[in-house]
């Protein structure tokens, strides 16, 4: 764990907005390495709102982590464990309920974290593990939250180029890794995803890119993918979206960038 927490403070040391705050209720490293303001849910490097002192280190504390997510930090460690699927809103919101939060079993307190974490996106973001063990950080990738209302996520722009298309990003935000969805609805409503390889297969869940590294681009859009619409199926609409690497199913959590439509 003390070398994941090190990794992902070095992550933040070197991309993230010095003046912006993060919440973990796993501070050391990341208090140490990021350089950045670190709030820690359960009050042992920082005293716990509406406390004055910090917490023992000693047995396992808990805390009131509604009134913590009321803080509102730009950023939150949500887990250091880590699957082959990406995490969702409401496993994460238990796992705080039932392991961090001062009262474990009321399903008002589980609620009220939930409500809190609505205002997050999940991210994925890539780390150096030059100076770490193999599989410290599967396939060099961890998971944070950011504040929605920052509007530092990928914008997606889909656009018809003479009889093709092409799917455009534009990034201002610290480098991210997502997967690239391009899908098309045929006109009897069945969904076909893009392969790699260009053409569309009827499978919804398939991706044309997968673990995208996203660098920052300013102002400038950077092209994913161009393919061509098939003349058949009859293609009625064409959709594209990047989702966090593992994200299952279609939860409004999954998403790294909001889903473009286009109307054939």
């Amino acid at each position: 764990m003390t070398e994941r927490l090190r990794a992902i403070g070095i992550f933040m040391r070197e991309h993230l907005d010095p003046s912006h705050t993060v919440l973990s209720p796993w501070p050391g490293a990341i208090a140490y390495l990021s350089r950045m303001r670190v709030i820690d849910a359960l009050g042992r490097t920082t005293p716990a709102p509406g406390e004055r002192r910090t917490r023992s280190w000693n047995g396992f504390p808990r805390a009131d982590v509604v009134a913590a997510l009321e803080l509102q930090p730009e950023y939150i460690v949500p887990t250091v464990r880590f699957a082959e699927e990406a995490p969702r809103i409401e496993g994460i919101s238990q796992q705080w309920a039932k392991g961090l939060d001062l009262d474990p079993t009321s399903p008002q307190r589980s609620l009220g974290i939930l409500d809190q974490l609505a205002g997050y996106q999940l991210i994925t973001v890539p780390v150096d593990l030059q100076h770490t063990r193999p599989g410290t950080l599967p396939r060099n990738r961890f998971y944070l939250m950011r504040r929605a209302d920052l509007e530092l996520s990928p914008v997606l722009r889909l656009r018809l180029d003479e009889g093709g298309f092409q799917v455009d990003v534009q990034h201002r935000s610290h480098e991210q890794l997502a997967d690239l969805r391009v899908q098309l609805v045929d006109r009897e409503g069945r969904v076909w995803s893009m392969r790699p390889t260009g053409e569309f297969a009827p499978e919804p869940d398939l991706l044309a890119r997968s673990s995208l590294l996203l660098f920052p681009t300013g102002t400038r859009s950077i092209e994913l993918v161009r393919g061509a619409i098939p003349s058949s199926p009859a293609a009625a609409q064409l959709r594209a979206v990047l989702r966090n690497p593992g994200a299952q199913g279609d939860h409004a959590f999954s998403p790294a960038s909001e889903e473009v439509v286009l109307e054939l």
